[in-house]
């Protein structure tokens, strides 16, 4: 049997500010053969829609995520049901 944590929010995934991978990109020669240090990447969501359309990015903006102040705080500590 799993057990649950329902207490335990991590910001990251509740109010993200950022894409994550499991993968990060680097030049050829850059460490290659070498597996430390390779932790994936995290790639920031643009601050307005209007530079988000500017970059062809359809993920939301900070801003449209987020629109009003307190808003991603206030995700961060919105409980979760589907634990």
């Amino acid at each position: 049997m799993a057990a649950t944590l329902p207490d335990l929010h991590l910001p990251t995934l509740e109010a993200p500010t950022a894409t994550h991978t499991g993968w990060k990109s680097a030049q050829p020669d850059f460490s290659e053969g070498e597996l430390c240090d390779n932790n994936g990447s995290m790639i920031p969501f643009a601050a307005t829609r209007e530079e988000r359309q500017k970059n062809n990015d359809p993920r939301l903006s900070m801003a449209e995520r987020y629109p009003n102040d307190g808003d991603r705080a206030a995700a961060m500590r919105r409980p979760r049901n589907n634990w």
